[in-house]
């Protein structure tokens, strides 16, 4: 089964020194229908925003003829931790993803995206992964009564680092209202297979990341095309296994500030190119 135009999501990881405006409007520029909404600043920080802010962005999206496929919460730079031993941190990261969640819910967004997680490298790591399961069995819950799927992302630096931690999350939570997907950078940090991944989430695979990255001389988030991964290969893997849903150039990190348009476009370009 090929993959189609609308699966490929625009999003504006890489737009941080624009207005939100502008990003929309870039949206329409490049045909994009479907975006993955990253809430950071200056777009909607997220302990700051309130839910008239939301709304707003809605009506923007709305007018624009955009839907949300999933809502993204900066987690990586903020200290979020759902993993901490840190009573004061952990409590305040379950608020903020529970504010991440009635957001995504405000957007329509069928999705939130989410990671476990890190601690401290002399905390016990059962202990982490305990209260990382906790959290997103609360997390899930919650999902649950709002109607919207979480998909959990494998990081390194996190409790759940690879593709086989989150399948066993995945299982031992057993709600639909909880998925996996694949970042191809995470995925290539920890040195796995895209094809084995993809296998082993099977029907759990609800969104990929879709970046190139250029080891070892560079760990960002790169275009499709700019590093040395595979990436056309990952695209066939996709299309035979009957991929359906998302798939999100994720630029994150300041490479493309500056071109956020430009690199936007290249990478729906490489996906549009190497797919339909």
């Amino acid at each position: 089964m090929s993959l189609q135009n609308s699966q490929f999501y625009g999003a504006n990881f890489s737009y941080l020194l624009h207005r939100f405006d502008y990003f929309v409007a870039s949206m329409q520029r490049l045909g994009v229908q479907n975006i993955e909404f990253y809430a950071a600043a200056p777009h909607l920080y997220l302990e700051d925003a309130t839910t008239d802010d939301v709304r707003r962005i809605a009506r923007m999206l709305r007018a624009a003829g955009i839907q949300v496929g999933c809502f993204t919460a900066e987690q990586c730079l903020y200290p979020i931790s759902r993993a901490s031993a840190d009573e004061t941190l952990r409590n305040r990261s379950l608020a903020y993803y529970e504010k991440a969640l009635a957001f995504a819910q405000e957007l329509q967004s069928p999705l939130m995206q989410l990671i476990s997680g890190g601690a401290l490298l002399e905390d016990d790591p059962e202990q982490s992964r305990s209260r990382s399961m906790d959290g997103i069995c609360r997390l899930t819950k919650l999902a649950e009564r709002a109607g919207v799927k979480l998909v959990l992302e494998a990081d390194p630096n996190c409790t759940i680092a690879n593709t086989n931690d989150q399948f066993r999350a995945i299982r031992e939570i057993a709600s639909p209202q909880l998925s996996g997907m694949i970042d191809t950078n995470a995925l290539a940090l920890n040195g796995e297979n895209f094809s084995t991944a993809a296998e082993l989430l099977g029907r759990d695979l609800c969104h990929v990341h879709f970046i190139d990255i250029d080891l070892p001389k560079n760990g960002m988030c790169l275009a499709p095309g700019d590093g040395t991964l595979p990436m056309k290969d990952y695209l066939k893997v996709l299309s035979d296994c009957g991929y359906t849903r998302g798939i999100t150039p994720e630029l994150w990190g300041t490479t493309y500030h500056h071109c956020a348009q430009q690199a936007m476009e290249k990478s729906l370009a490489f996906l549009r190119e190497n797919s339909l």
